[in-house]
């Protein structure tokens, strides 16, 4: 049994700012620390492309204990040589064609992520040179003690 505070620790407040980057055609990680339960309002993440000709699609999925909990595969294509920044947040409609270098996504409302779930962002047909970076999420967090 757990127990949970009732207000949110904080609100729209960046709980995840990653200053890490990926290895070089890997995808990029964050796991939710033990204690806590997160409703993402919002993550984003930078892909730059190498030289190599491919039209990588990137991928967002949400893991527990090894399951998937949701996939969300892009619909534009990142082509080679160029940098995007991906914003997947609730209330965007569609995917949007990248604009000043953004790409916003749709993501749903009232995800709840948990103490060692996974955050992960990758993309298909990624290349040795491709590199994702400067993940970020948003959202509430809220502690949870076990009782």
């Amino acid at each position: 049994m757990s127990k949970e505070s009732s207000q949110p620790l904080s609100i729209g407040a960046v709980f995840y700012d990653g200053a890490a980057i990926a290895l070089p055609g890997a995808p990029i990680l964050y796991t939710v620390p033990a204690g806590l339960r997160i409703r993402v309002g919002s993550i984003r993440v930078r892909l730059t492309t190498d030289a190599n000709v491919a039209n990588r699609r990137v991928i967002l999925t949400l893991n527990r204990g090894g399951a998937e909990l949701l996939a969300i595969v892009g619909a534009l294509a990142h082509a080679a040589s160029v940098t995007y920044r991906y914003q997947y947040f609730v209330g965007s409609v569609r995917e949007i064609a990248a604009v000043d270098s953004y790409i916003n996504a749709p993501f749903p409302p009232d995800v709840d992520l948990v103490g060692g779930d996974i955050v992960s962002i990758g993309a298909t047909s990624i290349q040795v040179g491709d590199q994702f970076s400067e993940m970020r999420l948003t959202g509430r967090m809220w502690i949870v003690q076990a009782s």
